[in-house]
């Protein structure tokens, strides 16, 4: 009996120790989420960014960092939480997220100000295979340019990895080519409620959640 309430003790203190833990990552990323989904409305809605648009169309996936932090990741530098989605060229449907911890040294600006979200377009299937993985930078994934914003703007864009910033709702050109990112198990675990990768996710397609409805019907509708 009294090894018997020993066990149960132990189960119960485990619950209590690891269920906050598993609370707040679901929380987080669920917020990562509707951040992300608020910041792409606004790269979508944003007046110098036809490119963009017209190019989603065709992208094998998509890296959003709804809200850079500074000293993230990388102490000294920038960071923040990333997700990164897949767009099947076969039937056009997008899956994810899958998250990432993402920072770097610096976040070159090629307007003044800091970037507050950053939106990578991603444009050959070798470059999202790449992002899968922990890199150590971006530029190792594939080339990496600044997305071209605004009336006659060059649209001869050969990168595999095209970027945009916003900084306080303002289009700021942003190369993150030092950035890298590191998969982000408890989230990815957290938020789908089992132990998933980048590639479950994103290729094998074998897990999903309601809550990521609403931003994919977003990218569905954006990549028509």
């Amino acid at each position: 009996m009294k090894t018997h309430f020993k066990v149960l003790l132990t189960a119960l203190l485990g619950c209590l120790l690891i269920s906050p833990l598993q609370a707040d990552d679901e929380t987080d990323a669920r917020e990562t989420v509707d951040l992300a989904h608020q910041s792409l409305e606004r790269f979508l809605a944003h007046e110098n960014l036809d490119w963009m648009r017209e190019n989603i169309k065709t992208a094998n996936g998509l890296m959003l960092i709804p809200k850079m932090i500074s000293g993230g990741f990388i102490v000294g530098g920038s960071g923040g939480h990333a997700v990164l989605f897949s767009r099947d060229t076969q039937s056009g449907k997008w899956s994810g997220p899958a998250f990432f911890k993402s920072g770097g040294i610096s976040v070159g600006l090629q307007a003044g100000g800091k970037v507050g979200e950053i939106l990578v377009l991603v444009r050959s299937e070798k470059a999202l295979e790449s992002l899968m993985e922990n890199v150590g930078k971006f530029s190792a994934a594939g080339s990496v340019t600044a997305g071209p914003a605004g009336e006659g703007a060059s649209t001869n864009i050969n990168a595999e990895l095209v970027t945009y910033g916003l900084s306080k709702g303002a289009y700021a050109g942003v190369s993150v080519g030092a950035m890298g990112s590191e998969i982000d198990e408890g989230r990815n675990s957290a938020y789908y409620g089992k132990a998933a990768t980048p590639r479950d996710i994103l290729l094998e397609r074998n897990v999903s959640s309601p809550y990521s409805d609403a931003i994919l019907a977003t990218l569905t509708e954006a990549s028509k």
